[in-house]
């Protein structure tokens, strides 16, 4: 008996002395990954593809976000919890990683806005299962979206979700209904650079107010009071990447620009600087949390069209996030 006891405390003694404990893994597919949450991430979105700017997701990332960080993902069995941990970011595959691409890991949005020497910010767009047209609801010598806001000049996108029409809309001011203010005397001039072909002004308040033919230069004059004036821009490619410049001379009656949102902050712009709207259709192909891309985590990405968190149609986005519904 003795014998025995002497030999389960060696046993003991060989496990313990310099053992190294491993840790559990989970055993998630990589259609159980977790859904996103862009709020809680530190993101880098390259400008150039060097990876050489950071970039602004709302109000969460700095422009001093680090090179690489560490993410919380769950080993592999044979790792041991004083071995080397992996660092997302680093450029090379570790255990707990799905993807790693170094300064390429990126959130790379299907739409973003930026303004010179500032940073992207992703935007979303207004969808509702109305035309262009019904929705800018044009009467009483303005439009009546909902966003209109007096001193305000706000510039949106728009999905016609019978169709999946995506638009531009430029809307500034408000119509006077007896309110405690109302708009100044207003003049705009703007020029909109590098609206894809195909695309076209379909409604501006007033005739003459919108000219030229995309690609070519499309110019903008808006003088108004007491009311809105705007114009919408109909047929923007989804299949073809493009760059809109806005370049806003803001002579009288304007005192904010926007990029306006539906349930998120607005994206405020610099009424001195021309403001730029950038669609994408080829991104990167691994996050900066080491995990590839995929419809249904609730980010829009460069390729999709709309991504409702969930991977099921009928709820405002297809299954395969490529149709608005």
């Amino acid at each position: 008996m003795l014998a025995v006891w002497a030999a389960l405390v060696s046993l003991s003694l060989a496990c313990g002395c310099g053992a190294r404990t491993a840790l559990r893994v989970g055993d998630a597919g990589a259609d159980e990954l977790p859904r996103l949450d862009v709020d809680t991430i530190d993101v880098r979105v390259p400008e150039d593809g060097s990876g050489e700017e950071a970039s602004d997701i709302g109000d969460v990332v700095g422009d001093d976000v680090p090179p690489s960080f560490d993410v919380a993902l769950d080993a592999p069995l044979d790792v041991p919890v004083d071995g080397p941990v992996a660092r997302c970011g680093n450029g090379a595959l570790e255990p707990g990683e799905l993807c790693d691409e170094g300064f390429a890991n990126a959130l790379t949005p299907a739409f973003a806005v930026t303004q010179p020497g500032r940073s992207e910010t992703p935007v979303a767009f207004v969808a509702r299962p109305r035309s262009a047209l019904a929705f800018y609801d044009y009467r009483s010598a303005s439009a009546h979206t909902g966003f209109e806001v007096v001193r305000v000049s706000n510039f949106f996108l728009y999905v016609s979700t019978p169709d999946d029409t995506l638009s531009l809309f430029i809307v500034t001011g408000q119509d006077f209904e007896g309110g405690p203010t109302r708009q100044p005397v207003s003049a705009i001039q703007m020029t909109l650079r590098g609206v894809p072909s195909g695309a076209q002004s379909i409604l501006s308040d007033d005739p003459g107010e919108v000219r030229g033919i995309p690609p070519a230069d499309v110019t903008a004059g808006w003088t108004f009071q007491d009311n809105s004036d705007g114009s919408v821009i109909s047929g923007l490619a989804w299949d073809r990447a493009w760059t809109i410049t806005l370049d806003a001379n803001f002579m009288s009656g304007v005192s904010s620009w926007r990029y306006a949102h539906e349930r998120i902050a607005s994206v405020s712009l610099d009424l001195t600087q021309p403001g730029v709207l950038i669609h994408r259709i080829a991104g990167a192909t691994c996050r900066p949390d080491c995990r590839p891309p995929r419809c249904g985590d609730g980010f829009v990405d460069a390729g999709e069209r709309c991504d409702d968190g969930n991977t099921r149609s009928n709820d405002g986005c297809s299954a395969a996030c490529d149709r608005v519904e």
